[in-house]
């Protein structure tokens, strides 16, 4: 299987907007992730919808580009994009309840349990959330 690397939304979102603060450490780290044959990238789909959303209201090249990412994820085998079911979706919600101190989505929750339950220890993203929960971002 190789070394898995949890995709979060921030870290897509920076891909498609070259005014992010992020866009040239997610551009250089994104491409070193396709050259290695090594490395897979892991999400759950709500982050691909994450993505989506976030671009819903842009013009429609943007969309297109998008849209013609997801797509080419979804039938990429170096990503793995997983479909929350009900016992992952609970599993993340006990999370989510017990970090009441904390301003996790719910979407951060799935993805920590993801990478919890599958032994990810590595994530890209844009947020300290991961951090706080002992996971290190590759993006700092």
């Amino acid at each position: 299987m190789g070394r898995v690397i949890y995709v979060d939304s921030g870290f897509l979102i920076a891909l498609f907007d070259s005014s992010d603060n992020g866009w040239l450490a997610a551009w250089d780290l994104y491409n070193a992730f396709v050259a290695d044959d090594n490395v897979r990238l892991g999400c759950a789909r709500d982050v691909m919808n994450e993505l989506l959303a976030h671009y819903s209201r842009s013009g429609s090249r943007t969309r297109r580009e998008v849209a013609r990412f997801v797509r080419r994820a979804l039938a990429d085998p170096k990503y793995r994009v997983e479909i929350v079911d009900r016992g992952l979706y609970n599993d993340a919600l006990d999370l989510y309840e017990s970090r009441h101190d904390k301003r996790y989505s719910m979407v951060d929750c799935v993805g920590m349990t993801i990478m919890r339950r599958d032994g990810i220890d590595e994530v890209v993203t844009t947020d300290r959330d991961f951090v706080q929960e002992g996971f290190t971002n590759l993006m700092r």
